[in-house]
Formats: C-alpha cells, sequence, structure tokens
C-alpha cells in the first residue's frame, strides 16, 4: 500500500486555504496548513510534506522568504515547492527564489492538481 502524500499550505487567505484543502483532500492527500510564512515554516517538521504550496504576498515572511528558507535547511531543501500569486511571476522579483512552479491565481485547479502529481511521484 502506498502512503499518504503529504502537502503543506501556507496561504493567509481564509476561503482560498479552504478551497485548496476541500480539493486536495478530495484528491485523497493529508493537508497540514497554515496562514502565514513564520508558522508554516513551523509546521515543516510535524506535517513532513512531500510538498509545499505557497502564497507569494503574505503579511510578515512572504513566500520568497519561506523558499529561502526550506532551502537553507539541507532536512527540508529537497521539497518540491509551488509558489502561488494573483500577481504575475515575472513581476514578484522571485529570480533568486528555489521553488519548483509557479501557479498564477485565480487557480486552474486541474493544473494543480496535474502539477502536484508531477512533482510528488
Amino acid at each position: 500500500m502506498t502512503r499518504t502524500k503529504v502537502i503543506l499550505v501556507i496561504e493567509d487567505e481564509p476561503s482560498i486555504l479552504a478551497l485548496l484543502c476541500d480539493l486536495l483532500e478530495g484528491e485523497g492527500y493529508q493537508v497540514h496548513t497554515a496562514t502565514d510564512g513564520q508558522s508554516g515554516l513551523g509546521r515543516l517538521a510535524e506535517a513532513a510534506p512531500d510538498l509545499v504550496l505557497c502564497d507569494v504576498m503574505m503579511p510578515g515572511m512572504d513566500g520568497r522568504a519561506v523558499c529561502s528558507a526550506i532551502y537553507n535547511n539541507r532536512s527540508y531543501r529537497s521539497i518540491p515547492i509551488i509558489l502561488m500569486s494573483a500577481v504575475a511571476e515575472s513581476s514578484l522579483g522571485l529570480d533568486s527564489a528555489q521553488y519548483s512552479a509557479f501557479m498564477p491565481k485565480p487557480i486552474n485547479l486541474d493544473a494543480l492538481l496535474g502539477l502536484i502529481e508531477r512533482l510528488t511521484p
């Protein structure tokens, strides 16, 4: 039997967080959540995620800082990160961020599920 994949969703907008949780849990993923970057980093050890889905623009620690903190920790460096934003990827200054993929908002749910499947084989 295969292990259930675990996804950590870091999103400060409650309606988007709820939508993503419902979608991912409905697809059989185990979902852990955080509403800001700092608490998201705090959930890494507990959640042991196979993938992190993270908003870019959040108050306090934003998605860029989350990516940097994950990448700079050898224990978590290999975890794929999907960044999400309503702002165009090219306008976010993500050049130095270590992330696996970008998902524009509003999120195409089918495309997101396909991306997650591809990044968590």
